[in-house]
């Protein structure tokens, strides 16, 4: 398998198929949601948090019956193959693609077009962290060390650093002295001494 490109993925208003609505669905759910993504969730039988979340989200739609590969059309950006199922998964992933829908990994992330990373949040500053699939418990365990690490918002010095680095927009002419000069900056908001001149 080839390296994965790590994205940062605008999904606000774009279609998702989820199949299945068990702990799987209940763990991707609220990231796909908070994103902004219109859920289509697919399942005969769904956790009772699956449909209070998926309910909260009002373009969302829940519908209790078998997903068949029918249900994988181009209007949906992305495929979450999550049902019991495997043979299922392997259906509608074959479906998915004829349809140039991204699949993700889940119990296979090596048939995948892409899979969800561990996230750490602090205000606008986001990190996600993979293990390419292959050790999501690693991925957690070092997402947990970073939360631990990092203050609970960052709001402030992205601010600063914005304001600075449309600042050296103007003044700088290269770009890589003005980078150089906002991790120079960015030291200095963390009170670090500069590594380079």
């Amino acid at each position: 398998m080839s390296a994965r490109l790590p994205l940062f993925v605008d999904l606000a208003g774009r279609r998702v198929l989820v199949v299945g609505g068990g702990r799987a669905a209940e763990r991707k759910l609220p990231a796909l949601l908070d994103a902004g993504a219109v859920v289509t969730l697919i399942a005969p039988k769904v956790l009772e948090s699956v449909c209070r979340r998926l309910h909260a989200s009002p373009l969302s739609q829940l519908l209790r019956r078998r997903a068949s590969v029918h249900d994988v059309t181009a209007k949906y950006t992305l495929l979450f193959p999550l049902s019991d199922d495997p043979d299922l998964n392997q259906q509608l992933s074959v479906a998915a693609r004829e349809a140039k829908v991204w699949v993700a990994g889940s119990s296979s992330p090596d048939g995948a077009d892409f899979h969800l990373g561990a996230v750490v949040d602090r205000g606008p500053v986001r990190l996600a962290i993979s293990t390419g699939g292959a050790a999501p418990a690693l991925a957690s365990l070092l997402a947990e060390i970073l939360r631990q690490l990092l203050p609970e918002t960052l709001d402030g010095d992205t601010t600063a650093l914005r304001l600075e680095r449309q600042r050296l927009r103007a003044a700088v002419g290269t770009s890589a002295r003005r980078r150089a000069l906002l991790v120079q900056a960015a030291q200095v908001l963390e009170n670090r001494p500069s590594e380079s001149n």
